[in-house]
């Protein structure tokens, strides 16, 4: 099985060599690399031709910024291989992750999978990180000890930070949409589940997910994934009539006041700079940040100027 590693990169200099040096070390050597810059401003071709990487091949394609579901579609079309497999330029492959998806994809042809993502505790170096990081195993928990399930309805998912699937069964499904630049993993899985293809999660085929935001920035992406959820239900509302979608239904009453006390710059910039909240146990500075987040990201992003 011929596979290629996609790794699209917006100004990912000061990160996606950690990516390439955890694949250099992959168990798994039958691969060719392929980086998609999108638009870098920041030196990413000249720092990745100046190294020597251990890889069968290696591309650098350069691009005019098109976004992230066009430049993941650029590089499968570029090519040549059986087998794609997608990580962003942020994650840390374990050493079998490759093998992982290549295992899978040999005992369950034409397949989806997506495997583990976690953030390292190790890495995070705020007291906001470790919340995210707090975040991402709870939205795992159902399936953190299931090491491969296929999914249902019910969990659907897909991350494009660490998946793969056949080249072919890719474009037959019709690539990503490239009118999103958010949740067009989450379109794809749900276009190829209405389509009857199958689609796996498997934990050990494990990435560490280097993705250390701040308050604000996260509140960014809150605000962001939201507009492209509503964009979804507009475009295509047949396809999602069925299928859940995460709507941003304002509080009432006494609950709207509660949310809107949080709604002010000065609840993120404290958790931006000195963050005094970090002094108070876990249970209750946790619950502190999913309000602002939730205040500030989904009921009511016009409130607060970023």
């Amino acid at each position: 099985m011929k596979v290629s590693i996609i790794i699209p990169t917006y100004n990912g200099s000061h990160k996606i060599l950690k990516t390439l040096k955890c694949l250099e070390k992959q168990s798994f050597k039958n691969f060719e690399v392929i980086v998609v810059i999108d638009g870098s401003t920041d030196c990413t071709a000249d720092l990745l031709k100046k190294q020597k990487f251990d890889f069968q091949s290696f591309k650098i394609i350069e691009q005019a910024n098109q976004g992230r579901a066009k430049v993941r579609n650029n590089g499968a079309e570029i090519s040549q291989c059986d087998l794609l497999i997608f990580f962003d330029d942020d994650m840390r492959p374990l050493q079998d992750c490759v093998l992982k998806h290549v295992e899978h994809q040999k005992k369950y042809f034409e397949s989806i999978l997506t495997g583990g993502v976690g953030m390292d505790l190790n890495q995070c170096k705020t007291d906001f990180q470790l919340y995210r990081a707090h975040l991402d195993k709870k939205w795992g928990l159902a399936l953190e000890n299931k090491f491969e399930v296929q999914m249902t309805k019910e969990n659907l998912f897909l991350s494009a930070a660490n998946f793969s699937i056949s080249k072919k069964m890719f474009f037959e499904l019709g690539a990503f949409d490239e009118d999103l630049n958010d949740a067009e993993d989450y379109d794809f899985a749900v276009r190829a589940y209405k389509n009857n293809s199958k689609l796996y999660f498997n934990r050990s085929a494990f990435a560490w997910h280097d993705d250390f935001i701040n308050c604000q920035s996260y509140i960014k992406r809150l605000r962001e994934y939201h507009k492209f959820q509503v964009l979804l239900q507009r475009k295509k509302p047949e396809l999602y009539a069925e299928f859940y979608l995460r709507k941003a239904i304002k509080p009432k009453k006494i609950k709207s006041l509660f949310f809107i006390f949080f709604t002010n710059i000065f609840w993120i910039k404290s958790i931006d700079g000195f963050n005094w909240l970090k002094i108070f146990p876990k249970i209750f500075k946790y619950k502190i940040y999913d309000l602002i987040t939730t205040a500030n990201g989904v009921y009511y992003p016009e409130k607060v100027q970023l």
